[in-house]
């Protein structure tokens, strides 16, 4: 048998028996419950509603079913059952963060002098070096990211 076709029963066969447990989703209400919980008034939502489509605006108040936000200066509610999707507006901080560790880190290892051959001296005292650098560099790019406004999508 050709290796391909070994793979693509293999694959097969483990979907086939993979427990019903891990295919199942969460029930859709709890999910919004915990989603709205964790939004306080004044924040910037953009929800997806299917029957007004995208709207954005500020939280009023996410109790219960209903959702209310500011729209332009008019309170507007808002059904959880009918709404597709909701983000926040937040940062890039931790995007920052994770980009700016890797050339960091990277400057660490270079103003060490990791390139040269002797590396049994050298490797040891590079770790803390480029964990400096990475710290650094995390710090910086986390700070950076704040300034930058991202959309982070919760509930279901």
């Amino acid at each position: 048998m050709r290796f391909e076709s070994c793979l693509i029963i293999a694959l097969l066969s483990t979907t086939a028996i993979a427990p019903a447990s891990t295919q199942t989703a969460a029930e859709p209400d709890s999910t919004w419950r915990a989603a709205l919980a964790g939004l306080t008034p004044g924040t910037t939502v953009r929800v997806h509603n299917r029957e007004r489509g995208r709207i954005k605006g500020h939280v009023l108040s996410a109790s219960g079913p209903t959702l209310t936000l500011d729209i332009g200066g008019t309170p507007t509610e808002l059904s959880t059952a009918a709404l597709d999707s909701l983000w926040v507006r937040g940062t890039a901080a931790k995007t920052g963060a994770i980009v700016g560790a890797i050339p960091g880190g990277l400057m660490g290892w270079i103003a060490h002098g990791v390139g040269n051959i002797d590396c049994e001296q050298q490797c040891r005292g590079a770790i803390p070096a480029v964990l400096v650098g990475a710290t650094a560099g995390a710090i910086i790019g986390a700070v950076i990211g704040s300034l930058i406004p991202k959309w982070h999508r919760q509930g279901p």
